[in-house]
């Protein structure tokens, strides 16, 4: 979206700030995320459902194991899971690289552009950077 549709649409004033989320924002890892930790929950002998896992989205580590554990039962494997995740994705991207959503490159160098006062800024969920269990 252009920043003048932005500021036509959503903004009753020019756009001062720009503040985006990285995943599901600028990169589309989504998908592979979400069809990984089914993969990986497979190897531990357990089911989880795509759905089950977008309706868990967002959660913080602590809320997402103590949902987990809930969902899968003591067989689950916490420690297994979130290590082998990490892993897994950290050696993905560094081989493939992040995948850029459609549409950003465009919207940021439009905005770099006519960037006269406008601010950017990555933001993420509380809790999300942590990767400790």
């Amino acid at each position: 979206m252009s920043l003048h549709k932005l500021n036509a649409e959503f903004a009753p004033a020019p756009v001062r700030a720009l503040l985006v989320d990285m995943d599901g924002v600028l990169f589309d890892t989504e998908r592979r995320s979400l069809l990984s930790i089914i993969d990986i929950i497979g190897r531990q002998g357990l089911t989880i459902t795509y759905d089950q896992l977008v309706e868990r989205m967002g959660f913080g580590p602590k809320d997402l194991r103590r949902s987990y554990e809930t969902l899968l039962g003591p067989a689950f494997q916490w420690q297994l899971f979130w290590d082998t995740y990490w892993a897994e994705r950290r050696a993905f991207y560094d081989e493939h690289g992040m995948p850029v959503m459609p549409g950003v490159v465009e919207t940021l160098t439009a905005a770099r552009k006519k960037r006269a006062g406008v601010h950017f800024g990555i933001v993420q969920p509380a809790g999300s950077g942590d990767r400790s269990s």
